[in-house]
């Protein structure tokens, strides 16, 4: 009885250093490590300057000519181009046909990807022009002297004559665009982009626009270019 008695004295005296050891052990083991949500990368939105040469194919007059200019401006945060840009004839040089303009250029980059992207883009400005004008006018033949001048004489009949000159006016211009960019390296990027020069001008000097005149200025565009920077 006495013995039963002591060992279940000893029994319960070691039942509180058991659970004190396995606390310790518990402490001294390092914490399970937090579980994985997977590779996660920042990257920082840029901004900079960007240098864009371009040439373009563009329907003026009823034919189809070359241009060549470009753009230059600040890019804010990959998504908005604000600048200005220009572009003239390439080949006008004793030409009656001749056109220049520029303007401030908006551009708003939709998907800006690291191979691929899309973006609308506008020119708003104005520019002069050279288009050839046929002009008709009417002369008076020069009088022949008469033996005698008492008979009456019939009065002189005007002769047409009709010439071709060269008349330039200053229009105003916008060209919405629609652009696609493929990257060649970092910071160098191919455009390729189609639009639609609208112009106005009021040659005819009879207070708006005229109709005749404009749809002569206006025409589609074709624009291949690289743009550099951004």
């Amino acid at each position: 009885m006495i013995r039963a008695m002591f060992a279940g004295a000893v029994l319960l005296a070691a039942l509180p250093l058991s659970a004190t050891a396995q606390t310790l052990a518990d402490d001294t083991q390092p914490p399970p490590p937090p579980a994985s949500q997977g590779p996660m990368t920042v990257e920082r939105i840029r901004s900079g300057f960007l240098f864009a040469p371009e040439v373009k194919a563009t329907r003026f007059d009823k034919k189809t000519f070359g241009m060549v200019g470009g753009s230059a401006g600040w890019v804010h945060e990959e998504a908005l181009f604000v600048g200005g840009g220009g572009y003239w004839m390439a080949s006008s040089r004793g030409s009656d046909r001749r056109m220049a303009y520029g303007g401030v250029v908006l551009q708003w980059f939709a998907v800006n990807g690291d191979r691929f992207g899309l973006s609308a883009k506008s020119l708003f400005g104005g520019g002069e022009a050279t288009l050839p004008e046929t002009v008709t006018q009417y002369i008076l033949p020069t009088p022949t002297p008469l033996v005698d001048p008492r008979p009456p004489q019939l009065p002189p009949v005007p002769r047409p004559v009709t010439t071709t000159v060269r008349l330039r006016d200053p229009f105003l211009v916008a060209e919405p665009e629609v652009n696609a960019r493929l990257a060649l390296a970092k910071h160098v990027r191919l455009a390729l982009g189609a639009g639609y020069r609208f112009a106005g001008s009021d040659w005819n000097r009879r207070g708006g626009f005229d109709r005749d005149r404009s749809q002569r200025l206006s025409g589609a565009t074709a624009t291949f270019g690289v743009q550099i920077g951004g």
